[in-house]
């Protein structure tokens, strides 16, 4: 019977022991393993396929085409009564092209359906939503919303991609619960005056601010001048008919009004 301080340890053992004792260093401690990687690296010599790049596979699948119409080209340059030695220069030529035409289309048709299938959204710009002050005037917070967007109206142009987008969201905010109409009313005037707005977007602005001089303003007249200018800038729109809906029925209000102060002051 072995006693128990003279049992030999077994050396996988050990190992294992030292394994779980220090896991980190044993992982660590590979010496040479970065320097082998790069002594690898370093050795690695291109394959034909490296050199010819991302299109080598679509070039070996072509291989056996090119030797066929190859083929077929020579011969038919020998039936048509040419020499070898000019039937031959003649096919390898065209075998070339009819290659590189049908390489050229496949490799763009290839990109074309990847571009549908899997779009990368670069020609989409990213344009900023402002949810960040969407939340706060949600939770409350209006002056808060209002001075993060005056800052971002402060170091955004007009030109700029949200330049139009922050301003009409700073205006909309400042006339339903800022509480500064003026403010708002600047705002859709200097997006009104954008030469780069697009159709819908002076529209819009333009409806907002004749809301504005017809309610909180009360400057009708005013209000006539932005809707007759849609009806000059956009006269066979939707938008230009409401219009001059509109300036019949405000004109006749102005003028019942007017009518009105006459019977007042007359007496």
């Amino acid at each position: 019977m072995v006693a128990a301080g003279d049992r030999r340890r077994h050396p996988s053992r050990d190992t294992d022991a030292a394994m779980m004792v220090c896991p980190r260093e044993t992982a660590v401690q590979r010496p040479g393993n970065a320097p082998d990687r790069s002594r690898q690296l370093a050795e690695y010599q291109l394959t034909r396929g490296d050199r010819l790049g991302a299109h080598s596979a679509l070039i070996y699948r072509a291989i056996p085409y090119m030797l066929v119409v190859f083929a077929c080209c020579t011969a038919l340059f020998a039936m048509l009564g040419f020499a070898l030695v000019f039937a031959v220069p003649l096919a390898a030529g065209l075998t070339f092209g009819i290659t590189w035409t049908g390489m050229r289309f496949a490799g763009a048709a290839g990109e074309a359906f990847g571009r549908i299938v899997l779009p990368t959204g670069d020609s989409t710009p990213y344009e900023h939503q402002y949810s960040r002050e969407d939340a706060m005037a949600a939770r409350g917070d209006i002056a808060g919303a209002l001075e993060s967007l005056e800052a971002a109206i402060a170091g955004t142009p007009l030109t700029a991609l949200t330049g139009v987008n922050v301003r009409i969201r700073a205006a909309e905010l400042y006339m339903t619960r800022g509480a500064d109409i003026d403010r708002a009313a600047a705002l859709f005037r200097e997006v009104r005056a954008f030469a780069g707005a697009t159709a819908s977007q002076d529209l819009y602005v333009s409806n907002r601010l004749i809301d504005l001089l017809l309610g909180p303003l009360q400057q009708p007249a005013r209000a006539l001048v932005e809707l007759r200018r849609i009806v000059e800038r956009y006269p066979s729109s939707a938008a230009a008919t409401g219009a001059r809906t509109a300036i019949v029925r405000i004109k006749e209000e102005l003028r019942v009004a007017r009518a009105e102060d006459e019977k007042l002051s007359g007496f």
